[in-house]
């Protein structure tokens, strides 16, 4: 299926930055931008319509490949195939189009919710956020190679994005946003054990009410956070100092991710697609921008394998 893609100037720093409309699926919850390195190509999902979506940047195609129970998070196995993260705790192995292995039925005490935003660690193992509805009570967890979960924070109001620091292995910092709580923390990450501690703000939103959504981390170790209503994605330092303000056509901004061969583009899901009247016509859309700097490829995880 071809698309349009439409274009606008925003600032990036103090240089111009082309913000293209890549995709528009009206997605209600755009998320998860993740690039799968084998098939070269950017998965996302439409949480609240339970809907996966591809886009290959060589022919500008894009596809329905999944139409089933909600996805808030997934990852890339090592072979190829995804991890689902889906409602009620529930984590299964996908590829082709079909579920091919069940790794967690549920999740105890998850009944009523979903995960939201995974990431893979250096070894394969996953973080996984949860969120319980109207509860803001939610968790994030650990799944191990094989298939344990363990749980590493709870009273989590609203898991959201997570990074690792590049640099010398082993990685030794991870990031994690609490979205309603308006904070970005930072840890100590043991990767010879998976283990998190030293639990510490890396910036904080509270003053000004901002819902940092989804992030990632670019080639030079500085942070991209995508910052819910607020119509911007932004770029910070190592030391949480704010660098960069890139202006986006909408307020419902969710994830950033790089992508493309040599990772040199950074997708951007937005969510709002069922009201452009209130949300504007880049509402649920996915959006790339050319940035100054690099991405570092996602790890891939080993769960099961």
């Amino acid at each position: 299926m071809m698309h349009s893609v439409s274009a606008r100037t925003a600032a990036l720093g103090n240089d111009p930055v082309t913000v293209e409309q890549v995709v528009d699926s009206s997605c209600h919850c755009g998320e998860n931008p993740l690039w799968h390195p084998l098939e070269q190509r950017l998965y996302w999902t439409d949480i609240d319509r339970g809907r996966m979506y591809r886009f290959c940047p060589i022919d500008r195609t894009h596809e329905l490949v999944y139409e089933d129970r909600p996805v808030g998070g997934f990852t890339v196995q090592a072979d190829g195939s995804l991890l689902l993260f889906r409602d009620r705790g529930n984590i299964v192995v996908w590829s082709n189009g079909k579920i091919r292995t069940t790794i967690v039925e549920q999740l105890p005490n998850e009944a009523k919710g979903r995960f939201n935003d995974v990431i893979a660690d250096p070894t394969g193992r996953v973080f996984c956020g949860t969120v319980l509805p109207k509860t803001l009570d939610g968790r994030l967890c650990r799944i191990d190679l094989d298939g344990s979960v363990y749980t590493v924070l709870d009273h989590i109001r609203c898991s959201n994005g997570m990074g690792f620091a590049p640099g010398a292995q082993p990685r030794k910092h991870m990031y994690f946003a609490e979205t309603m709580a308006h904070m970005i923390w930072m840890f100590d990450y043991d990767q010879l054990g998976g283990a998190v501690t030293n639990q510490r703000p890396f910036a904080d939103f509270t003053a000004d009410k901002l819902l940092p959504d989804g992030l990632t981390v670019d080639a030079h170790g500085d942070i991209w956070v995508a910052f819910y209503g607020a119509s911007c994605v932004n770029r910070f330092g190592p030391s949480g100092e704010q660098l960069q303000v890139v202006r986006l056509p909408t307020s419902c901004v969710t994830c950033p991710a790089f992508g493309g061969e040599s990772l040199s583009e950074l997708y951007i899901t937005t969510a709002g697609g069922q009201d452009k009247n209130s949300y504007g016509e880049s509402a649920g859309t996915l959006l790339r921008i050319k940035p100054n700097t690099g991405g570092l490829p996602e790890h891939l995880s080993r769960i099961g394998l």
